[in-house]
């Protein structure tokens, strides 16, 4: 029987063993009949485990408050603990690992922390462009940027290495949209698909389009049983489906092949007109629009789901030849003469 307090993650390993990782102990391996195989000595580490991560070689990465490896002897898990520049850490949060690049990432008080696959360690702090030191969560693509959500700060970034071995970052903050002051959640699908969750909902890009702040927001419009979402607790399955909880649930969603690109636009249609702060009245209902009066047509869409993904294009003739793009079902048509519809 285990009983090592609160767990914080688990991890699969061959063989179907399971790595279980507890907030006050270590690390335990049980096997697929449920028997513990392996577990780390009392003491070792000296502080609760928080992530765990494997690397294509099979190397296990844990951290507590320090960044260490597991290796098996016997029934013994050794912990290997690795040498940072900040030895007086309190903190180690995110730890991810990315296939295709073979990048390990990880942050503490000290900094962020980069083991790329020649087995090479670079740090990088706030004197090199971040924000903060400390990290929430970490999202590394194959392409090898990587995504950090700061620990307690309104704000993530986009990090991209360069050539000289420093960093580009772009910061992302309130005015992107970034709601305070929970720290957000980062994965990445078998897509490439970027996922997000803060305490407002779930929200999901591809990677170009989460550079340019272009992200789906999934929440109750949706059907989802509530739009706060738990710290901590986005989860991509290896199927492809997302996992999240709630305050008093826990979502399994299956996202739809055309989630972030749709295949087809979705039917709109006017169905009222209001002028003068006035209640809408049913488009059908209108015969005409009163002269030098503002305007709004209300747009209606019979799309439920991705309901915050929608835009639309319109233009009004022959005074606004252009274009325009709207968030907004309520378009302001400007002031009107007298017309008969």
């Amino acid at each position: 029987m285990v009983q090592a307090g609160f767990f914080n993650k688990f991890l699969g390993l061959p063989a179907n063993n399971l790595l279980a990782c507890f907030a006050r102990g270590g690390a335990v391996q049980i096997a697929g009949d449920g028997k513990v195989v392996a577990r780390t000595a009392a003491g070792r580490p000296d502080s609760g485990c928080m992530r765990l991560a494997r690397t294509k070689n099979g190397q296990i990465w844990m951290t507590t408050h320090k960044l260490g490896r597991l290796v098996r002897e016997g029934s013994l898990l050794k912990w290997e603990p690795q040498p940072l520049r900040n030895y007086d850490s309190k903190r180690m949060i995110a730890l991810k690992y990315e296939e295709h690049s073979g990048n390990l990432w990880t942050c503490y008080d000290g900094g962020l922390v980069l083991r790329d696959r020649s087995g090479r360690w670079k740090e990088f702090t706030t004197t090199d462009g971040l924000l903060a030191n400390a990290c929430w969560s970490l999202a590394p693509l194959p392409n090898g940027d990587v995504w950090d959500g700061y620990f307690g700060l309104p704000a993530f970034a986009l990090i991209r290495s360069r050539d000289d071995g420093r960093l580009n970052i772009r910061q992302y903050g309130v005015g992107d949209g970034v709601p305070g002051p929970t720290s957000v959640d980062f994965e990445v699908d078998r897509r490439g698909w970027l996922w997000r969750s803060d305490g407002n909902g779930v929200y999901v890009a591809d990677p170009d389009e989460a550079e340019a702040g272009q992200w789906l927001t999934l929440d109750g419009s949706d059907g989802f049983p509530d739009s706060g979402v738990n710290s901590g607790s986005l989860y991509v399955d290896h199927d492809g489906s997302i996992w999240w909880g709630t305050a008093n649930n826990v979502v399994h969603y299956n996202p739809p092949p055309d989630l972030v690109h749709p295949k087809f636009a979705p039917q709109v249609f006017v169905s009222a007109f209001s002028w003068e702060g006035q209640a809408p009245r049913l488009a059908e209902a209108v015969t005409a629009l009163p002269h030098g009066s503002k305007i709004i047509a209300h747009i209606g869409s019979l799309q439920f789901d991705r309901r915050n993904g929608l835009r639309v294009r319109y233009r009004i003739l022959p005074e606004q030849p252009s274009w325009r793009e709207s968030r907004s079902l309520d378009l302001p048509l400007g002031k009107g003469r007298t017309t008969k519809l």
